[in-house]
């Protein structure tokens, strides 16, 4: 009988103990529940936001796109757009351009996107190697200007575009500035590469084959004149 008695004693100060503690923290934990559900629910009303612009803006870029002039339109929703969608934009109006032969807008807009903060790096890279074989093409830049602005990519071992930046550098040294060594340099980085698309490597091939035969025509003497024997008396013209 005893040990019940000290067993309900010690349960009921448990549970005054219990009560105290609900009584005094109720408040807080109130509020902590009902930030927890405005917290729940602004996020989710926040994706839901979000979700609904990028479908408005998603269906301006493509109305811009229906339109007769599908890059002047483009270019016209641009400044509105997220980041992320902005860049797609942005390059894509770059690639309209450049699709109509408008190569000095085209420059424009790959220049615009190549240093926008904030784009993604892999959307800057792309749009920084085609302003530089814009600029080649066109002769826009001087090649070690040209070979400068392509560094960022050729050093980054995680870009998608290294591949194709060194091939565009080997070009430069090898045309531009006719250092065929240095474009064979360049083309060792396709070459090794596991990533690079077979089509890609197979240029890669061809390029250095062709500036090893340059190389070794440029150290090939060349064959002197062959003079006639001492004392050997030079052949007079008939007459």
């Amino acid at each position: 009988m005893t040990n019940e008695l000290i067993h309900d004693i010690e349960e009921s100060i448990k549970q005054d103990r219990t009560n105290a503690m609900l009584k005094e923290y109720a408040p807080t934990i109130i509020v902590g529940a009902v930030l927890a559900v405005l917290l729940t629910s602004g996020m989710t009303m926040w994706r839901s936001h979000k979700a609904q612009v990028a479908a408005e803006q998603t269906a301006q870029v493509l109305a811009a796109l229906e339109d007769q002039d599908q890059a002047a339109a483009v270019g016209k929703v641009i400044g509105g757009l997220n980041s992320g969608l902005r860049g797609v934009t942005q390059l894509t109006e770059a690639g309209l351009l450049l699709r109509d032969k408008k190569n000095a807008e085209a420059l424009t807009a790959y220049q615009t996107a190549a240093i926008d903060a904030t784009l993604p790096a892999p959307w800057q890279g792309f749009a920084q190697l085609m302003s530089v074989k814009l600029q080649w093409e066109t002769g826009g830049a001087e090649a070690d200007t040209l070979l400068q602005s392509l560094m960022p990519i050729l050093n980054d071992s995680a870009s998608p575009w290294r591949d194709h930046a060194a091939v565009q550098a080997a070009l430069i040294a090898a045309h531009s500035q006719q250092d065929f060594a240095a474009a064979r340099q360049h083309l060792v980085t396709v070459l090794q590469s596991s990533s690079a698309p077979e089509t890609l490597k197979d240029r890669a091939k061809k390029l250095d084959h062709l500036y090893a035969l340059k190389i070794t025509s440029e150290e090939k003497p060349s064959e002197p004149a062959v003079a006639p024997a001492a004392g050997t008396p030079a052949e007079k013209p008939e007459g």
